[in-house]
């Protein structure tokens, strides 16, 4: 559906003129409003177009734009006009749904509003410690993890000998050299001993080749391979298989999640029963029998 004639006329004139006159400044002082369009018992306001134009746009654009602007106005209130009338849903029940999401959509800005500024964020390690001795049966591993540490290079990278001798080293000053090596010389390298990560995720970087997976693991320290572009030095210093309880330092960020869930949770419910006590002393409602 195109703009009826009549606005392709008038809005050059009519609409310009108006925003020239009325700016939003004007209207938001409590200038009275001007109606521009209608369809039936709706009517669209300059107040609505004022701002839709960006400043330092020409008269010609603005012109323009403010035409789609109502055009597009148009459609969607002819659009909402026909469903209305043409609605099998009872109105009144329709008219409830709508009331019901626009209270939650109320209440969840004022609760999230509510939250960010009250929630205490902060979780010492005594309280994620305490959670996860509490809690250690929720946390069942659903896949393997393992602590390697693993340097991907080219099939023609320099000494390759030093890779094999300091990465099966657990000392400070052959981790430094390794890590010195990789930055160097490595495609992709990961010294980390000290972290957990997914088996899975280990296999992103390193192609390892077994037909079982679970078994690799429980009996492999050191694995290297070569494939057409690349040569992989792999050590695994530790591993959890799945269905085991995992590690707490695996699950830290996850355990901190829930306490301030929890916390949440807690925070909110108790603002809903001090606001209601509140009421009650207040005498702000009555229930009728």
């Amino acid at each position: 559906m195109r703009i009826p004639g009549f606005l392709n006329r008038i809005v050059p004139g009519a609409i310009a003129l108006l925003m020239l006159t009325y700016s939003c400044k004007d209207l938001n002082k409590g200038s009275e409003d001007i109606s521009i369009a209608r369809v039936n018992s709706k009517y669209l306001y300059l107040s609505d177009v004022a701002g839709i134009v960006p400043a330092g746009t020409s008269s010609a654009d603005s012109i323009e734009i403010s035409k789609r602007f109502i055009e597009s106005w148009i459609k969607k209130q002819v659009f909402l006009d026909h469903a209305e009338k043409n609605l099998s849903v009872d109105l009144k029940t329709f008219d409830k749904k709508i009331e019901d999401y626009r209270n939650s959509l109320i209440l969840f800005a004022f609760e999230s509003e509510y939250v960010r500024t009250n929630l205490d964020t902060l979780v010492s390690e005594q309280q994620v410690q305490a959670y996860y001795e509490k809690n250690q049966g929720d946390f069942r591993l659903k896949d393997n993890i393992v602590k390697v540490s693993y340097v991907k290079v080219v099939p023609d990278a320099p000494q390759q000998e030093i890779i094999r001798k300091l990465i099966k080293s657990t000392e400070a000053a052959d981790v430094q050299a390794l890590e010195e090596y990789g930055s160097q010389h490595a495609v992709n390298y990961f010294i980390g001993g000290e972290y957990w990560i997914l088996f899975n995720d280990l296999l992103r970087e390193v192609p390892i080749q077994s037909n079982n997976y679970d078994q690799f693991i429980r009996t492999t320290k050191y694995y290297e391979m070569k494939d057409e572009n690349f040569k992989y030095f792999l050590v695994i210093h530790d591993f959890r298989t799945k269905e085991n309880i995992s590690p707490i330092s695996f699950e830290k960020e996850n355990i901190k999640s829930i306490i301030l869930n929890q916390r949440r949770h807690e925070m909110i419910n108790k603002l809903h029963n001090d606001l209601y006590k509140e009421a009650v002393s207040k005498g702000s409602f009555e229930i009728f029998k």
